[in-house]
Formats: C-alpha cells, structure tokens, sequence
C-alpha cells in the first residue's frame, strides 16, 4: 500500500517513538490512521500516550527507506554519467583543439618550405643540373 509523504515522515518519527499529547489534531487523526493499519501502537508500558513502530510499521518503513537510497543512489549514477560525459566532450574539445595547433603550424612550416623551394626553384634547377653534367 502507498502512503503519503506526511505519512512517512510520521513513520519516520513513530520510530523515535511520538506521544500523541504533542501532536496537532491532524497530525493525531494520522497516528490512528496508522496505528488502524498496524503500522504504529501505543506503548502505555513504557509511557502513558507514546506510540512507536510496530513491526509491521518498521518493515513498511524499511521498504521506503530503500527505495529512497535506491533512488539517491540512480540520481547519483546519473549525475556522475552526466559529469563524465561532460568531461569526456572537454578532453575532445582538447584534443580537437591540439590537433588543429599542430596542423595549423604543420600548414606554416609547408608553405614556408615550398614557398622557398619556388622562389628558389631556378637555382635548384641549375645545381641538379650540374650533378648530371
């Protein structure tokens, strides 16, 4: 069966043990909602007005503390996934960026070489020339 958040906090707080004396008539109408579900009972041996847990109530609670931890623990592996990605896409981005450096400074050294050769052409001609003479 589900309960509401305002149930579960109750549960929560059925755990420490609650007297009823302390609590607001809407908060008292949901204690005996849950003690009417066996989910929380008076404890009159150890105090007049304290209610705590049953076991019932302490397995329900179990069960929804679980599954919160098990929803912390999706949105944690969630945010991680989200994390690494976003640092996979900055390390490409990096290596993108390198890779574009060094073509960049590749290209440079290239048209410095071959424009020099050019420029130089008729004089590499004339010595390649001479080695076959």
């Amino acid at each position: 069966m589900e309960y509401s958040e305002e149930q579960y906090e109750m549960l929560r707080r059925l755990a420490e043990g609650v007297n009823c004396n302390d609590l607001s008539e809407e908060e008292q109408e949901m204690l005996w909602y849950l003690e009417s579900q066996k989910l929380a009972g008076a404890r009159v041996d150890i105090e007049d007005g304290l209610y705590k847990l049953t076991e019932p109530g302490k397995a329900v609670l179990s069960i929804r503390q679980e599954s919160e931890r098990h929803k912390q623990a999706e949105e944690n592996e969630k945010l991680q996934n989200a994390v690494r990605e976003k640092a996979d896409r900055e390390a490409e981005k990096i290596a993108e960026h390198r890779f574009q450096f060094r073509l960049s400074v590749f290209d440079a050294i290239f048209a410095a070489v071959v424009g020099a050769l050019v420029s130089n052409l008729d004089r590499i001609i004339d010595l390649i020339a001479k080695l076959f003479e």
